[in-house]
């Protein structure tokens, strides 16, 4: 049996054992001789008084002893443990988990904490018995044998460390313990352990899995090392996000970049760049950082072509991993749409196209490169309409046998249209008249009883229309809308809940698309519009309808976990070529995935932005993702 202590530090509280000592000296004292020839018999009695008082002194000095002997003993939590003798001198199993993690990236005066990591690592293995066997696993956020079983090899093991790197990733010490236990066979006469070399970042801990491996019976030893121990703080700075808002007129790109200090100390007059892919320096800035802080700082600049890849990096710290952030910017050509408005008012916030109009284009600083021209019926000039990506007609009552005709064949060239409803369409002129444009014939109008109202229902979460909702589309409700024939051509993207009846249909006309939307597009019948769903639905839609990715919606992953995209079903089986940071090529083919295609890249090694190469006329494939 021995006993070690969990907080052996308080044990200097033994010295407060003095005090009860000298409090008993100090009251010590002989007594004063008064002869007197009286009280000569009271003497013996006195004696006896006096023997039995010291006898108490001494047992009130022995329990404040003991009092405060025990209370220092129980603070410095005594843990009591079998002898291990016999134990010591079986043969070990040892598994050596290494932390490769971003943190262990981290630079000392005498290396990273990896570095720092390997060197205890070999201690122990200078130190193994002969009859030792070893592993060792790398975990990150995923975990890798450097070898497939124990070794008594010790050539092995040291050849398989040099291989480790630092990686970009999290720390998953579930991974890490479900691995040791599948090494660890629990052979009689053998004693297993394992060992875990890390920095004990907060992160590891937060995903850390309540349900521990099954491990063989004895159970390993768990010894943890914290490789940065005695070393202090680790000052840290981090780009955590880039966002950005393209200003259409004034070509310029506003961007605001989130940088984060992780160190109880403040740093001051940090410097933030910005350049391209190519090493170009577009603008640079300073940035205070007061401690465990997040600050914003703005930048604006004129993008460079179409597709722009830029970088924000931060002064060097002694963690210079996450210094950057890579992001791209589609500046383009604008994407022209034509409203026409068949409820045009004095008062525009009453016009049909109010609320429309500003979803496409809400301002002077606006993320988007759409551009919106309102029109009447009356005024429209069927000329113009190869001009435009898309053409909307809302709540318009009829319109012109000649506009009708150029419609059509706008729609067969390849143009788009979208015809939203209201209390102003003639429902048997659209369906004598306008039938070749619209993915049903019109039935009639809806009621919706109560005073809730009908919500919308996605169809398809996986279509790229949606991609970028998580169930806001069921906010809105819906007072009044059009029921729909049974049997027309095309696809129900949204259904009212209430009904199951048709909101949004899509269907291919030649080489355009036709969409359908069976409510009004203003406040009359519903309150989407004034729902923040409704500004990122109908540019999503926009940018659906004419084939190009959404800005805000290029694709983001994180490291190490396969990037996924829902694309039109037409571009399933296409060979796409992915270059990857580092400039390496790979080849990833779409797959059909029910009404979709599906682009899967699985090789997600590193961080930065990754460019797909489609071949040339392909459209509706973002041009870059990235990977932080």
């Amino acid at each position: 049996m021995s006993i070690s202590f969990l907080n052996p530090a308080l044990l200097f509280g033994l010295v407060s054992l003095s005090i009860p000592l000298v409090i008993h000296l100090i009251h010590r004292r002989n007594a004063v001789v008064h002869r007197f020839a009286a009280l000569a018999f009271l003497l013996r009695t006195d004696r006896r008084m006096v023997r039995r008082f010291e006898l108490k002194r001494l047992l009130l000095l022995l329990l404040r002893i003991s009092i405060l002997l025990f209370l220092t003993l129980a603070v410095a939590r005594p843990v009591w443990q079998a002898s291990e003798a016999p134990v010591d001198r079986l043969p070990r199993d040892l598994v050596m988990i290494v932390d490769t993690s971003m943190s262990m990236g981290f630079t000392t005066p005498k290396g990273t904490l990896l570095s720092r990591a390997l060197r205890m690592v070999r201690e122990i293995l200078s130190d193994l018995s002969e009859g030792d066997r070893v592993a060792v696993v790398a975990v990150d956020d995923r975990c890798t044998r450097l070898l497939p079983s124990l070794t008594s090899d010790r050539r092995r093991v040291i050849a398989a460390l040099s291989e480790l790197e630092v990686g970009q990733a999290g720390t998953d010490y579930s991974c890490a313990l479900a691995e040791a236990a599948a090494l660890l066979p629990g052979e009689e006469g053998r004693r297993g352990e394992i060992v875990l070399f890390t920095d004990l970042t907060l992160r590891a801990f937060q995903g850390l899995s309540l349900d521990p491996p099954r491990f063989s019976d004895p159970r390993p030893r768990l010894r943890i090392v914290d490789v940065a121990a005695g070393i202090g703080e680790l000052p840290n700075r981090t780009i955590a996000e880039v966002r950005t808002d393209f200003v259409r007129r004034s070509r310029s790109l506003g961007v605001e970049v989130e940088v984060r200090n992780h160190a109880l100390t403040p740093a001051h007059d940090v410097s933030i760049v910005l350049r391209r892919n190519g090493g170009e320096t577009i603008l640079s800035g300073f940035a205070d950082l007061p401690a465990a802080s997040v600050v914003r700082k703005r930048f604006s600049f004129i993008p460079k072509g179409k597709r722009d890849h830029l970088r924000f990096s931060l002064e060097p710290d002694r963690l210079p991993v996450d210094d950057a952030y890579d992001f791209v910017v589609l500046s383009g050509a604008p994407i022209p749409v034509l409203l026409i408005d068949g409820d045009m008012r004095t008062n525009l916030y009453a016009s049909e196209t109010f609320y429309l109009e500003r979803a496409l284009y809400p301002g002077a600083r606006a993320s988007t490169r759409i551009v919106p021209t309102v029109e009447t019926p009356q005024g429209l000039d069927p000329a113009t309409l190869d001009d435009f990506a898309l053409v909307a007609l809302c709540n318009v009552t009829r319109l012109r046998p000649a506009i009708i005709e150029m419609l059509e064949r706008y729609v067969g060239g390849g143009g788009n249209l979208l015809v939203t409803l209201g209390d102003r369409v003639d429902p048997e002129f659209y369906d004598r008249q306008m039938r070749p444009l619209l993915p049903a014939a019109l039935r009639g109008v809806h009621e919706v009883e109560g005073e809730g109202g009908d919500t919308l229902g996605v169809v398809d979460p996986n279509h790229p229309l949606f991609s970028i909702f998580r169930g806001e589309l069921a906010r809105p409700r819906f007072r009044r809308y059009f029921f729909l024939e049974p049997g027309g051509k095309g696809n129900v993207l949204l259904r009212f809940r209430g009904t199951g009846a048709p909101a949004l249909v899509e269907a291919r006309e030649g080489k355009g698309r036709l969409f359908l939307f069976t409510s009004s597009i203003d406040r009359d019948w519903n309150d989407l519009p004034i729902d923040p769903a409704f500004l990122p639905l109908v540019q999503q839609l926009v940018h659906y309808a004419v084939g190009e990715p959404l800005e805000r919606d290029l694709p983001h992953g994180v490291i190490h976990h396969p990037l996924e995209r829902y694309l039109s079903r037409e571009l399933a089986g296409l060979s796409l070529s992915v270059l990857t940071p580092d400039g390496q090529r790979r080849t990833v083919e779409t797959t059909e995935a029910g009404e979709h295609a599906l682009f899967r890249f699985t090789e997600t090694n590193q961080t930065g932005c990754y460019e797909i190469v489609s071949p040339p006329g392909t459209k509706g494939i973002p041009p870059f993702f990235c990977i932080h």
